[in-house]
């Protein structure tokens, strides 16, 4: 059956840095079967060179997770960091799983929220503040069949289409009508509106109601709320602006952008690079067409600049041209930033595009990779460490790609054999690869088989209980199918694919 990709709503996070954590210990006890292939994959990747972390799900929705273990986001009783990854303690199945700055969570079958990781804020969700090296239930005994996970807060949607949030509310995204934090869910707007999408950024929080209008809270500055609001705090959802039916809304760093069912793409927001794509580099307040007439079948909106497909597979970007990432086969530094949609030097049919903080990678139709911008630290795959290439590059030799994912210093994809493989930087072992050197071409992330548990966690990671060599032998971590893939500079960036 053909792929279906369905983007209702999807946010870039910004994040920042933190400290202070605490872990479990206690007995270990063995467990023969082999790690089961991965379904899900998320990547978390603070823009911090020293610090990420990355986690996924396999078909039986278990969760797994590797890099820094620091507040125990990693879910396995420890704070260690883990360069393969390692169990989430608890055992539970999960269906859909989000990664914040600092701590995770998972929704189960059953409608249950699951949280570990930091707890400052109140972001886990359990009533209290501290940090979590294990699974903690989100309170309320609300049941929820849709979880979003942002920088410092996290919201959930009842079939109800009801939306509740908890965690950091200080500049009013938990649509509570103030801009306190709150350790327990909080209906959204007293319960008076209903969502069928539902997406916790940075700064923000937008939802699609059920009746096709769009509504963000939060932060307005430089209007990124589309409500003609250009400064200052909404502490309740505000209706965007201009009367469209909005079928995907995407949140950048300080602007947003939205496609229609027809394929018109809008922005709003900042615009100082000209990343709204509409000629001006002007902030807007409402929604704003993006100029040319295109239509689009999918947007991808990072932190300076914006690319889309549109019908028929080109590729299209705009907005800041640093390192050439806009990939119009113009070097940085030759002609200022693009303030309408250029395309993309290819003469390829795109699928998937995602933006990193500077490269751009995509997916063509016959499976082939490619890659542009930034290249220090060889996140581009092309085997070296250095150099920015204003068009695409192609990732290596391998040609079964079905999607690629950029962050802010690496990258990784996964094949139509399931298989995952990353490169780039190995900071705090987020390339799962066993090391934390940095590689400038694809490397096969590898999971352990049997894995050791202490007290339904990891025993020590990879190296053994007592930092001895490693009694595992490596394993493929497959993806029949994925949900999410995710590796979007600073916070993940969620896209569903339905089989």
């Amino acid at each position: 059956m053909q792929a279906l990709w369905v983007l209702p709503l999807a946010v870039l996070a910004l994040g920042g840095v933190g400290g202070g954590g605490a872990g479990a210990q206690g007995s270990a006890r063995a467990v023969t079967e082999p790690v089961e292939p991965v379904v899900d994959v998320v990547i978390h990747n603070r823009v911090a060179a020293d610090s990420a972390h990355s986690c996924a799900l396999t078909p039986a929705g278990k969760a797994i997770c590797w890099g820094d273990g620091e507040y125990g986001r990693l879910g396995n009783g420890d704070v260690a960091l883990q360069e393969r990854p390692v169990p989430v303690a608890g055992g539970r199945s999960y269906v859909s799983i989000g990664v914040g700055l600092q701590h995770s969570c998972g929704l189960t079958a059953e409608g249950d929220v699951w949280c570990w990781g930091r707890g400052s804020n109140g972001r886990l969700g359990n009533g209290a503040t501290a940090d979590q090296s294990a699974p903690v239930q989100v309170v309320g005994g609300h049941k929820f069949t849709t979880l979003t996970v942002g920088r410092h807060h996290a919201c959930g949607l009842t079939a109800e289409g009801r939306a509740y949030c908890w965690g950091y509310g200080g500049d009013g995204k938990l649509g509570n009508g103030a801009t306190t934090s709150s350790s327990r869910p909080i209906e959204v707007h007293q319960g008076s509106l209903r969502f069928k999408a539902i997406s916790a950024g940075s700064y923000i929080t937008c939802g699609i109601a059920t009746d096709g209008d769009t509504y963000c809270w939060g932060s307005s500055t430089n209007g990124k709320l589309g409500a003609g609001e250009s400064d200052g705090i909404a502490f309740d959802p505000r209706k965007v602006l201009g009367g469209h039916r909005f079928a995907a809304v995407y949140a950048g760093h300080q602007y947003a952008c939205a496609l229609t069912a027809a394929g018109e793409a809008y922005c709003w927001g900042a615009n100082g690079s000209g990343q709204r794509g509409d000629g001006t580099t002007t902030r807007s307040a409402e929604p704003v067409p993006v100029s040319g007439g295109l239509k689009f079948t999918s947007l991808s909106v990072g932190k300076f600049h914006t690319c889309g497909i549109v019908e028929g597979g080109k590729a299209y970007c705009w907005g800041s041209n640093s390192n050439g990432k806009v990939g119009a086969g113009v070097p940085s530094g030759t002609t200022e930033d693009f303030h309408e949609p250029a395309k993309v030097n290819s003469s390829n049919r795109f699928v998937t595009l995602s933006i990193g903080n500077n490269h751009t990678c995509g997916v063509v139709t016959d499976g082939r990779g490619y890659c542009w911008g930034s290249n220090g630290r060889g996140k581009l795959g092309r085997g070296n460490t250095s150099g920015t290439y204003s068009s695409p590059q192609q990732v290596s030799t391998i040609s079964n790609w079905t999607h690629i994912s950029a962050g802010s210093d690496h990258t990784c994809g996964v094949t139509t054999d399931g298989e995952v493989y990353c490169w780039g930087a190995g900071d705090a072992g987020r390339l799962g690869t066993g090391a934390i050197d940095t590689t400038a071409t694809p490397l096969e992330v590898t999971t352990p088989s049997p894995v050791a548990f202490l007290n339904g966690a990891s025993a020590g990671g990879i190296g053994g209980a007592q930092g001895g060599p490693s009694p595992f032998l490596p394993q493929k971590r497959r993806l029949e199918d994925y949900l999410w893939l995710a590796a979007r500079g600073t916070k993940a960036l969620y896209v569903t694919r339905l089989i």
